[in-house]
Parts: structure tokens; sequence; C-alpha cells
């Protein structure tokens, strides 16, 4: 399911002007689920899917602060001191998938 979860989310950035340069860059001990630009600038995202089983099921539960520090630290490994970590979260119902981009994210 994850995998599908960072399909669903690539594509949903690619419509909003992000350039995705690869999918699952491991950097040390750490892995970038996406690295893309978003006008000039190096983005890491942290996707997280979920599978709905109760109304207010939602991924964003699952992007620790602990998680965040490791993208940002491979982020910064990866040579940017200006970039930034955004999460997208992918949550699958019956009706299909609905995505929520959380910018920046800091936590």
């Amino acid at each position: 399911m994850a995998a599908r979860g960072e399909a669903v989310a690539r594509s949903f950035l690619e419509r909003r002007g992000i350039s995705v340069k690869a999918c699952n860059v491991r950097v040390g001990r750490s892995e970038i689920d996406i690295v893309g630009y978003e006008a000039g600038r190096l983005v890491g995202f942290e996707v997280k899917t979920v599978v709905v089983r109760h109304a207010n099921d939602d991924g964003i539960h699952q992007a620790s602060s602990d998680k965040l520090a490791l993208v940002r630290r491979a982020v910064r490994r990866l040579g940017s001191r200006s970039g930034r970590i955004d999460v997208v979260t992918v949550r699958f119902d019956e009706t299909g998938a609905a995505v929520r981009w959380i910018r920046d994210a800091r936590w």
C-alpha cells in the first residue's frame, strides 16, 4: 500500500508543478520518499499512506518529529541547507484517494 500511496503522491505533486527528481532516495541510514524541486528549491517529501477504517483516520499522525528530523538531515546531506521538508498524506477509502500536502512541516 505504501508504494501505491507514493505513486499517488508523486502524480499529485507533479500536477502542481513539483519537478520530481527521484523516489526512495537512500542517504546514509535515512530514506527520502520523494525528492523534488519547487521554484528551484530542494524539497524532501515524506509520504504517509493510510487505509481508512474510521472517519477520522489521517496519516499525518504517522509523521513523527523524529522521522521528520531524519528526513531533514538527509536533505542537508544532499547538499541543501535551505531545503524544505513537506509531508504528503494519502488517504484511501471506498471512494478512492484523498491527498493532503503540508508544506514546510515542523513539529
